[in-house]
């Protein structure tokens, strides 16, 4: 019996940190922003690619969809958003490249908030 019992235990074990490692039961969510809604919809019809059939992809309707690209939808959780841009890209090396290109865009257009001086008077 005790044999059988650490046996159930490792494989409930193994199977959590594979579906950690894959990325699902991550329940980290994200705020969907007027911004984010944008890049999901922009993304998604510059690569050509239906609400309908992402829709499909990630297990939802595609009224889903069209709420979640006007910002109709409060939040998301990291790994359905993921496997949004994993649909729209193909695959996991054109969303890295995506992602580079758009952040470096992103950080491009930042502007210091605080001046050297207000940052040198912060107590961290």
């Amino acid at each position: 019996m005790r044999y059988f019992f650490q046996k159930f235990i490792d494989y409930i074990l193994t199977s959590l940190y594979n579906e950690l490692l894959k990325g699902v039961g991550n329940m980290d969510k994200y705020d969907v922003t007027p911004e984010l809604a944008d890049v999901i919809k922009t993304t998604r019809i510059q690569n050509h690619i239906t609400s309908k059939f992402v829709a499909k992809h990630i297990g939802k309707s595609p009224s889903y969809m069209s709420k979640l690209e006007k910002g109709d939808i409060k939040s998301i959780e990291e790994s359905e958003l993921t496997e949004i841009f994993r649909c729209i890209f193909g695959n996991d090396e054109n969303f890295q490249t995506f992602l580079n290109s758009t952040l470096g865009k992103i950080f491009d257009t930042l502007e210091l908030r605080f001046s050297d001086k207000e940052i040198d008077e912060q107590l961290w």
